[in-house]
């Protein structure tokens, strides 16, 4: 039972660290999302 707690919380951790972790990287990268986009639509258009 209590692996299973400890496996429970460790995943509900993850999910919400890579939430804050994704919040901050769309705040922090608008610009090199931005340069992602337009770079693999160029590529598509080759």
């Amino acid at each position: 039972k209590v692996l299973e707690e400890l496996k429970i919380s460790s995943v509900e951790e993850k999910r919400k660290l890579e939430e804050v972790i994704a919040d901050l990287q769309s705040k922090l990268s608008p610009a090199a999302d931005e340069t992602v986009e337009t770079s693999s639509l160029s590529a598509e258009q080759i």
